[in-house]
């Protein structure tokens, strides 16, 4: 569930914006509900403080939907800022906005996202090639 200090923004948001807008409490949903979420997502927007990759943001990019990620040390190492995503380097509202309106609006960059998104997936997210990487790595 939302926590009810959530309620009203997400309400008047969804009525402004006129999207169909959800929120969810940590822990309301399982792993595999949010991958579900995901894949119906056009886009994901993630805003942390972290100095590694984003696992959520992988997974949208995985599942299909446009990542809106912070910059973190390595997500350039996965993302193509602009082309298969947008690395946010600000963290003020209305660039946000900005950058979900796009995403919003332009079909061409979100399908194109996809399609080299879904080859990442194929590359270097696949379970054989993981596991060729973890055999290559135990074995040296």
């Amino acid at each position: 569930s939302t926590s009810r200090a959530l309620m009203g923004p997400i309400k008047r948001l969804r009525t402004d914006s006129k999207l169909n807008i959800s929120a969810y409490g940590k822990g309301a949903l399982s792993h595999g509900q949010i991958l579900d979420l995901l894949s119906q997502s056009r886009c994901y927007v993630g805003v942390s403080v972290c100095d590694g990759i984003s696992t959520s943001a992988l997974e949208a990019m995985a599942m299909g939907a446009f990542p809106i990620q912070t910059s973190t040390s390595c997500l350039s190492e996965w993302v193509t800022d602009g082309v298969t995503g947008f690395i946010c380097h600000q963290l003020e509202p209305r660039y946000l906005g900005d950058l979900i309106m796009r995403v919003l609006k332009e079909d061409q960059l979100v399908n194109g996202a996809m399609q080299a998104n879904a080859k990442v997936k194929r590359d270097r997210l696949s379970l054989e090639q993981i596991q060729v990487k973890s055999k290559a790595f135990y074995v040296s």
